[in-house]
């Protein structure tokens, strides 16, 4: 697949990546339809590394240096990880930019958003 791979400062570039393998457990694989940039890349291309780590791994995703830039996008689910429920395959979704993890309890308190679990109509 075609992705926009940030290497550094007002270095992007668009190349081939692979399809990432099936999804690990409680994880669903998005088949991306429409992807845009927003101003986070945006600095990342004129001032990064802003929110990449470069020096050490990221703390969620475990990632460091190059990175897939797009993080707004949409799309449908293409696979389900083991003990996924509430989807199916074939879901219309869109993705939270927002890559943290959520304290406990964060969904009662309204914030879905930030849940694990969360769902936008599609």
């Amino acid at each position: 697949m075609k992705a926009a791979v940030w290497h550094g400062r007002n270095d992007i570039r668009v190349e081939e990546v692979p399809v990432p393998a099936h999804p690990p457990a409680g994880w669903v694989q998005i088949r991306v339809h429409w992807c845009g940039i927003c101003g986070s890349d945006l600095h990342e291309y004129v001032a990064g590394p802003v929110f990449i780590p470069v020096d050490a791994p990221h703390p969620l995703t475990g990632l460091k240096g190059q990175c897939i830039l797009g993080h707004e996008f949409s799309g449908e689910i293409a696979a389900l990880g083991t003990g996924v429920t509430g989807f199916a395959v074939g879901d219309r979704v869109t993705a939270d930019a927002c890559s943290i993890a959520a304290p406990a309890g964060i969904a009662s308190m309204g914030c879905t958003t930030s849940a694990r679990t969360s769902r936008s109509p599609g």
